[in-house]
Parts: C-alpha cells; sequence; structure tokens
C-alpha cells in the first residue's frame, strides 16, 4: 500500500521540474523596429517559445498605446502554470489588455478548443521610458521571470511547469502496470479541480477515487466537483490537505 502523504508527494513532483535554461534576455528597445524578438527557454522537459515585436517610437509618445502594441505568439510544449493560472500546451497570441487597475496578458489559444486565459500582472514603479522593454529570465531552478517595462511601470509575471504533465504521466503508467489505487486518482483529481481543468472530464478522477476508496478526502472531492459542475462556476482555490 502507498503512504498517502500529498504534500510530500507534489513536492517530489515539483522537484522533477529542474530548468535547464538556454539562457537568453532581449530587450525590446534595443532592437530594430519590425523586427521580431525570439526567446526560447527549456524547462524539464518543456520548451517555451516567445516572439514578439518592439515599440520604439521617440517622436511621438501619442503612439505608445496598447492598441499599437502586437500580439506576441507563445508556444507552450508542454502544461504550465503562468501566476499560478493553467495553462494547456500549445500556440497562443499573448496580449496586453488593460485588466482593474492595471495590465494583464489574454493568453488566446490558437486551438480554439481550448478557453482565452486572463493572467493579471502584478506592478511596480519603474522609470519612463519611450519603449516596451520585454524580458525573461531565470530566477531560481524552477522558475522563469517575465518583464514588461510600459512607461513608467514594470509588470511582472512568472512561468512555470504544471504538475500535470507528471501527476497524471505517473497515474498513466500506474493504470498500465496495474498498480494504481485510490490516491493516484485522488493527486489527479484534486489537482485538476483546483486549477479548473476541464472539469466535465477530470470528475472521472474524483470518481474513481471514491470507488476505490471511500474516505473523508475522496467523499469531499466528489462533492467539490458535483457544486461546481451543477452551478457552472469555477472553482475556488483550495489548499492541499
Amino acid at each position: 500500500m502507498k503512504k498517502f502523504s500529498l504534500k510530500n508527494t507534489l513536492g517530489l513532483l515539483a522537484a522533477a521540474a529542474i530548468l535547464t535554461l538556454s539562457s537568453a534576455e532581449a530587450f525590446a528597445g534595443n532592437e530594430d523596429d519590425g523586427k521580431p524578438i525570439h526567446l526560447t527557454y527549456a524547462l524539464g522537459s518543456a520548451r517555451v517559445d516567445i516572439d514578439f515585436l518592439s515599440i520604439n517610437d521617440l517622436n511621438d509618445q501619442e503612439n505608445l498605446t496598447l492598441d499599437n502594441v502586437k500580439p506576441a505568439e507563445f508556444n507552450l510544449t508542454r502544461d504550465m502554470t503562468v501566476n499560478g493560472v493553467h495553462i494547456k500546451k500549445g500556440e497562443y497570441e499573448v496580449t496586453l489588455i488593460k485588466h482593474s487597475d492595471g495590465l494583464a496578458l489574454n493568453f488566446d489559444a490558437q486551438n480554439k478548443h481550448v478557453d482565452t486565459k486572463v493572467i493579471a500582472l502584478s506592478e511596480k514603479d519603474g522609470e519612463f521610458t519611450n519603449w516596451l522593454n520585454y524580458s525573461l529570465k531565470a530566477t531560481d531552478a524552477s522558475k522563469v521571470v517575465g518583464e514588461i517595462n510600459w512607461k513608467a511601470k514594470t509588470y511582472t509575471f512568472e512561468m512555470e511547469v504544471s504538475l500535470t504533465n507528471y501527476i497524471f504521466s505517473y497515474l498513466d503508467k500506474a493504470v498500465r502496470e496495474n498498480n494504481v489505487e485510490w490516491i493516484d486518482y485522488y493527486q489527479a483529481g484534486i489537482y485538476a479541480f483546483k486549477y479548473n481543468i476541464d472539469l466535465k472530464n477530470s470528475v472521472k478522477y474524483a470518481e474513481k477515487a471514491l470507488k476505490a476508496d471511500k474516505n473523508q478526502y475522496t467523499e469531499e472531492l466528489v462533492a467539490l466537483y458535483q457544486n461546481a459542475l451543477a452551478s457552472k462556476e469555477k472553482p475556488k482555490n483550495i489548499a492541499f490537505k
């Protein structure tokens, strides 16, 4: 019997997402206008490719509007989280948009079966620039931080490989080897629920966990799914137990 320790299991899975960074940092203002800038990052078995155009208009500050910011192209080879929001692997057209009192990244999937996601950006004061400065760099062994310097503000976001890549792979392996237990289904189900990942299909993990072992955790998880699907509302963030 596998020992139930979800916190420890997730910690081990997170450690597997080792960052092997093909180091790159670009500032759009240092490039010629109209020339795409390409950044590539390797995170464990995943890769992130980003192409974007710069804004560099020293003659007319009125041109520095969000309408003039060309969309960036993000290509994710694995599922990712961006500022804690789950983003499925695939190609996205990413635009800067107004959000609340600040800015956000709008991830518009080229695969129309994938929902558009809005990622709120953290904001801090910066120095005014006539350029749209855009940079990414590794901060530790598992994260890449992006910065967008827009006028007199700096907006930041974090990207890392989603644990779905490991949790679901581990579950598939356990099923193939006929070694699957309730905790394997439970881990997949609770992670999918926390990040609102295709609830209509991921509810099957909760149901299989309950069928394999009816206990406090599996009963609560099935109830969470039932309530979320019945109300058609996004689930609230919940803490891993």
